[in-house]
């Protein structure tokens, strides 16, 4: 796992029972900066729609003391770019243990049931293996208007086009909170042509094997 410095400090030192919150970068947020549609794409080493079955968090072992991670258990739907496989685990930094928490801005919070449409690089060796943060993270949810899956960015709000993902504003909302009702929102099956369009010859993970795998909201 590779640390700034600073980042390195901040694990060791968490007092008892405190929260802490940490900007992505030291010097700037160039993380949480807007990052176009292609880089989204070939950036990542990993594409998925997926399902999140689990989270749980704890502190584990680093080369300088501990951290506090969390780890979300994904069942894959569909895998665009990257070896396909059934099921993949995310490791981020942050989380609650025995009421001490880290949280890194710009590291997103996932939620039992929730299906993400996900750009993923780095995966184990970053603080969040996720394209620019909270961007590389699309909600896949009903758009109210049409009855659809629908994207919708970190912000909750849409997405309506390709050149609107990785946009949006710096602060998250939170998982709770009800998705933005828009006409024209773009459906997951459209995004993940885009991102195919993009990657000629990629693996294209057959619609039976969707079939093959269980709903966890059920």
């Amino acid at each position: 796992m590779l640390f700034h410095p600073i980042f390195r400090r901040l694990l060791i030192g968490i007092s008892c029972g405190s929260t802490l919150l940490f900007a992505a970068s030291p010097a700037r947020a160039t993380s949480l900066e807007p990052v176009d549609f292609s880089r989204l794409v070939k950036d990542a080493d990993t594409i998925v729609i997926a399902d999140v079955v689990a989270t749980r968090s704890e502190r584990v072992a680093t080369a300088t003391g501990t951290r506090i991670a969390t780890f979300v258990t994904l069942q894959v739907r569909d895998t665009l770019k990257g070896a396909p496989r059934a099921e993949l685990t995310l490791d981020l930094t942050g989380g609650t243990v025995d009421g001490q928490t880290l949280r890194i801005i710009g590291v997103p919070d996932f939620s039992v049931g929730q299906r993400e449409f996900l750009f993923i690089k780095d995966n184990g060796s970053v603080v969040c293996p996720l394209v620019g943060f909270y961007h590389g993270r699309l909600r896949v949810e009903i758009d109210p208007s049409t009855g659809i899956e629908a994207v919708f960015r970190h912000d909750r709000r849409a997405v309506k086009s390709v050149s609107e993902v990785g946009r949006g504003g710096e602060k998250e909302s939170s998982g709770n909170l009800a998705v933005s009702p828009s006409r024209g929102a773009m459906s997951a099956k459209d995004l993940a042509t885009a991102v195919r369009a993009l990657l000629p010859g990629a693996y294209h993970r057959p619609a039976s094997a969707d079939a093959a795998l269980p709903d966890p909201t059920r």
